[in-house]
């Protein structure tokens, strides 16, 4: 996770992100990450 934040700022240091895009990036991903989590089936 501090990865990601890590690289989130820097985008916004960088003039390519603001920060409600950052917030609303890392918002989706965790959704994203969460969902997918959820679906994985695994063997005994």
């Amino acid at each position: 996770m501090a990865a990601s934040n890590e690289a989130a700022l820097s985008r916004m240091y960088g003039g390519i992100h603001f920060r409600p895009a950052i917030e609303n990036g890392q918002t989706q991903g965790k959704a994203v990450g969460k969902y997918i989590i959820s679906k994985i089936k695994t063997k005994n």
